[in-house]
């Protein structure tokens, strides 16, 4: 692909997603914060099994294309493994409390101008005040 950051995800993620290239393409000027439902539906766009899509966000979590919303608005990447727990607790009781259970991801600010991402209404770690 070309883009330094990009290609190292794809050399690491080539053994565990297969097709992972067009996987990531299915991005491609959608928003850079996304929810559960739509990573699913880019992933059986993509043309995996359904049964696979839960294993495939986690890898994308684990390699931190994906970050989780901990707090409204506030995103963690899982760059240390030890506090992956701790991340992916807070993720889920802040989908439960503040998404009606669904979670919320940020595509990974080092591939956002390669796949010309638009920006949300809240930036990462700002919340969005209506005055």
């Amino acid at each position: 692909m070309g883009h330094p950051a990009l290609d190292s995800l794809l050399v690491e993620a080539a053994p565990r997603i297969r097709g992972i290239e067009d996987l990531l393409l299915n991005f491609v000027q959608g928003p850079d914060i996304v929810n559960e439902e739509t990573v699913r539906h880019e992933i059986l766009n993509a043309g995996y099994e359904p049964e696979k899509a839960d294993t495939v966000i986690d890898t994308l979590g684990e390699l931190t294309f994906l970050g989780y919303e901990v707090a409204p608005g506030r995103f963690e990447f899982l760059h240390e493994l030890e506090s992956a727990a701790k991340v992916l607790s807070m993720a889920r009781k802040t989908a439960d409390e503040v998404n009606q259970g669904v979670r919320r991801f940020l595509i990974h600010p080092a591939y956002q101008s390669y796949l010309e991402l638009k920006h949300g209404a809240a930036s990462p770690g700002q919340l969005n005040i209506g005055l």
